[in-house]
């Protein structure tokens, strides 16, 4: 059975802004994908005051990012680049357009 961290709120922030992501403060946390500078529909977010989130909460946020949970913990402990992030949102169809870093 793969692993299921858990993982601590500043550790998801860190790791969605190092991946093109930025956040915009509201009721939530919401962190958007951006692409050259364009923001793009991909976004999750994270209540103001979670410390660490549950299973649940990981795996909607990987719902929400376009990602099965061990793909998601991939993004967040560095191993998916965010070049592949992009990569695999456009091979899927969620991101149309032809992106170069």
């Amino acid at each position: 059975m793969p692993s299921r961290k858990r993982f601590k709120a500043r550790v998801i922030d860190r790791a969605l802004l190092r991946k093109g992501f930025k956040k915009e403060m509201s009721h939530h946390i919401i962190y958007y994908y951006y692409i050259n500078g364009k923001k793009t529909s991909i976004h999750t977010y994270i209540s103001h005051d979670t410390r660490e989130l549950s299973r649940k909460q990981l795996n909607q946020m990987a719902k929400e990012l376009k990602l099965n949970y061990d793909e998601f913990e991939k993004l967040i402990d560095c191993p998916l680049s965010e070049k592949e992030y992009r990569d695999y949102l456009q091979s899927k169809g969620y991101i149309k357009g032809n992106f170069s870093f």
